[in-house]
């Protein structure tokens, strides 16, 4: 598949995804409110969102590895990237953002 259909595509599915899931919210919001009232089920969404973010943010910030080998990583990319880079690319930047 063409590489600027692919791109559009995932676009598109960036926009859609965050309707879908407000409109799902909505929908179970309007379902609870029909059992509890809507203070009530606007609390236990809004509660049961943020936990579902929480959860979110903390496996997110949870390292797989230890600090030391992230820092190696990046090290070792930073050292790649570099590498690829041409000569006068390099030269061009140590003269635009000097060390000292």
């Amino acid at each position: 598949m063409n590489g600027k259909i692919r791109i559009a595509l995932g676009v598109c599915g960036a926009i859609l995804a965050p309707a879908g899931i407000a409109l799902l919210i909505a929908v179970a919001t309007i379902l609870l409110e029909r059992q509890v009232g809507i203070v009530l089920a606007l609390t236990i969404m809004g509660g049961g969102l943020l936990v579902v973010a929480g959860i979110c943010f903390y496996i997110f910030l949870m390292p797989g590895r230890s600090i030391s080998s992230e820092m190696e990583h990046l090290e070792e990319l930073g050292a790649e990237t570099l590498a690829e880079l041409p000569e006068d690319v390099l030269k061009s930047f140590v003269a635009k953002y000097p060390l000292y």
